[in-house]
């Protein structure tokens, strides 16, 4: 089921994931991304911490479980949302139909978090040019 509530039938590679529970309603699938829209991913370096004691592959079910203290469908939601949009504390990997998270090492995070904080700074630099590009160019054309 769509967001617009409309059902149809996927080729079974094309589904990335199955929530437990049935019987979604159109709203469900709002409430759902809304609630993954909304998440606090600061929580995935808590989760790192605590993952990382244990070096090993984790379900997602363990994953809500660590982050949410709950397996349940919104949770598992949220986890599975959170995960595939992380590029600093966990691993992705997509076997055989099931997906699994393992976090990476402390070397790897830390080099990850670097890269992140320069391509927010350069990102920062740019917007500051291009706004003293604008009003340099409003001020020119007022001179006119």
């Amino acid at each position: 089921m769509d967001q617009r509530g409309r059902r149809f039938s996927l080729p079974g590679r094309t589904v990335s994931l199955v929530l437990p529970g049935s019987s979604y309603q159109p709203a469900d699938v709002q409430r759902f991304a809304d609630a993954a829209a909304a998440a606090d991913l600061s929580l995935l370096e808590i989760a790192w911490a605590v993952a990382a004691e244990e070096v090993r592959s984790y379900s997602l079910q363990e994953m809500a479980k660590l982050l949410f203290d709950d397996d349940a469908a919104l949770p598992q939601y949220i986890t599975f949302s959170m995960l595939l949009h992380d590029a600093i504390y966990f691993k992705q990997a997509y076997k055989a139909g099931v997906w699994s998270f393992e976090p990476r090492d402390a070397d790897a995070v830390e080099a990850a978090q670097a890269a992140a904080a320069a391509e927010a700074a350069a990102a920062a630099e740019r917007a500051m040019f291009l706004e003293a590009w604008t009003a340099a160019r409003s001020a020119a054309t007022k001179e006119r």
